[in-house]
């Protein structure tokens, strides 16, 4: 600035020493430089003027131009300039094409990481702009092909790389275009991304992680598309007849605007729903959906196989710890999703849980564990659902799935069996149908007559269950327990083992329990033949022991 102000001819006034030396002060990291080295730069500067090596040469060709200006027209000075700047931009260009570029080659895979992060963006724009674009002819099937390829290694390159961010971008992108859920009619492009879809659940399952949430809900919605488009029985015809015939009612859909699912008791979801996001399912109430859904199935049908999808839920087996956790957390967020469904709900979901829970029963305990945790909270939920046919149909998958737990030898100090049957324990407590309360005490009667000898811990569970009943307030309810409980102690007493404690509570529980007195009667003398059976066993194992110590002796 104060060089421009010293040589400039266009400025009259100009800045003194002691101007430019005040304009300088607390630039020094709120310090002052020392005046005499400001005084001397600005001796220095007003004295020399400073001049860049290109404006001079500019100016000796202006001066040259203007000594010329009376012999050569304006037209001519334009061309010799014009000629001098291409002469110029050829030798910079020549120049730089004489420089070679230097290309490294990486041997380290997390070199590719701020890459990636730097042009993800910009990749899925342009990926979004052709799936998105309207084309007068078809898109060409080579650009969709392509298009598709780099949505799979994008994910592919996030989720090896650990980028939640990145790669659930790129899977919401992909369901979106995949037009499952949105009334658009589909098209080639469309049907390419769900197979995107379907590879990248495959393939890449083990990192997926919240992404499985898009995955799984397209799955949910290819399902329903394929029973329209097969002519199959729709899930809300067969559980819920009084929906389709306009009416409410107690088998039925729950009232407009009712939860269809039980909330926790505390009246907000776990932290494990919270976690789970999932764009709820748009209403279809109109004659133009239901046209676009009939075409959309339709080519749904006659294009994708449906082998590759029951693969992905037999192939569960083969995800890692974490993955299937994941994997059964938001499967079971799309079946709660499904449920709730109050247009059009589905039981597609629940049906697959218990077939995933099957493939994976035969994993390490601990990793069963924790897929049971989040098994468990979710059949307490469903077995409480307004609709009695889907909570009698939670009920039996639950039992279905202890029978083929039972089958398997627990191990010496685990309590497995006791957490894989709590869940009836729970429900016991807080079903209100007094249908849901007779079939749990059914399929433990069932599990008690098929799978007696390989209880462990599981009695706990069982003698928990009907010591609620023996609360009942209804005969009916009370009377199954008391003769299941009762059942149990005179045929199975032996392999009770260290549970008897638990044995007698139960039945002293019917013993004190008013509103039915016949059944506290039959509890008494119940409790005797209890009593003596304990006596005898006491006995018995006295005797043995006598009998080993005089042999040892």
């Amino acid at each position: 600035m104060l060089n421009t102000d010293a040589h400039s001819s266009q400025i009259k006034k100009k800045m003194t020493q002691q101007e430019f030396v005040n304009m300088n002060r607390g630039i020094n990291d709120s310090g002052d430089l020392p005046t005499p080295f400001l005084e001397s730069l600005y001796q220095a500067i007003t004295t020399n003027e400073i001049k860049i090596k290109e404006m001079m040469e500019h100016e000796r060709r202006a001066a040259a131009a203007s000594n010329d200006a009376a012999r050569t027209s304006r037209s001519k000075l334009f061309n010799l300039e014009s000629a001098i700047m291409v002469k110029e931009s050829q030798e910079l260009f020549k120049a730089k094409a004489r420089k070679r570029a230097v290309y490294h080659s990486s041997r380290n895979v997390e070199h590719a990481r701020p890459m990636f992060e730097a042009c993800w963006c910009a990749l899925l724009a342009s990926w979004s702009t052709i799936m998105e674009e309207r084309y007068d002819d078809a898109v060409p099937v080579e650009l969709v092909a392509l298009v598709m390829r780099g949505f799979a290694n994008a994910v592919h390159i996030a989720a090896e790389f650990g980028m939640a961010t990145e790669r659930d971008a790129f899977v919401t992108m992909l369901a979106k275009y995949t037009y499952l859920d949105s009334g658009k009619t589909m098209g080639g492009r469309n049907i390419e991304a769900f197979k995107t879809i379907l590879s990248l659940a495959l393939t890449d399952g083990d990192h997926l992680g919240g992404a499985w949430a898009q995955v799984l809900k397209c799955l949910s919605e290819f399902q329903r598309l394929h029973m329209i488009g097969t002519g199959a029985k729709t899930d809300a015809s067969i559980f819920f007849p009084a929906a389709r015939a306009g009416a409410n009612g107690a088998a039925g859909l729950p009232p407009p605007g009712a939860p269809g699912l039980v909330s926790p008791p505390s009246g907000r979801l776990t932290a494990r729903q919270q976690s789970i996001l999932i764009q709820p399912a748009r209403v279809r109430n109109s004659s133009k959906d239901a046209e676009v859904e009939a075409v959309n199935s339709a080519t749904m049908v006659d294009s994708v196989d449906v082998v590759a999808i029951d693969r992905i839920f037999s192939g569960s087996a083969q995800l890692n710890a974490d993955a299937i956790v994941e994997f059964v957390t938001h499967l079971c967020a799309v079946s709660r999703e499904e449920l709730d469904a109050a247009g059009d709900p589905q039981v597609y979901s629940l049906q697959k849980i218990v077939e995933v829970a099957y493939y994976n029963m035969s994993r390490v305990r601990l990793v069963w564990a924790r897929i049971w945790e989040v098994l468990s909270e979710f059949f307490a939920e469903v077995g409480q659902h307004p609709n009695l046919s889907i909570a009698m149909y939670a009920v039996d998958s639950l039992r279905q799935l202890a029978t083929k737990f039972l089958e398997r030898e627990e191990l010496l100090n685990y309590q497995f069996q006791r957490e894989f049957l709590k869940p009836f324990q729970d429900l016991m407590g807080a079903a209100k149908s007094v249908e849901v309360r007779d079939l749990i005490l059914v399929c433990l009667g069932h599990m008690v007559q098929s799978r007696a000898r390989s209880i462990r811990s599981g009695w706990s569970s069982l003698f928990g269950v009907l010591s609620l009943a023996a609360a009942d307030p209804l005969s009916s309810v009370a009377k199954a327990g008391f003769d299941l409980a009762r059942d149990t102690v005179r045929e199975h007493f032996a392999l009770i083992g260290d549970h008897h404690a638990e044995g007698v509570s139960c039945i002293a529980g019917y013993l004190r329990q008013r509103p039915h007195v016949d059944i506290a009667l039959s509890a008494a003398h119940c409790l005797a033949d209890y009593a003596k059976l304990l006596h005898a066993a006491a006995a018995a194992d006295g005797a043995t022991g006598a009998a080993a110590g005089g042999a040892a002796g």
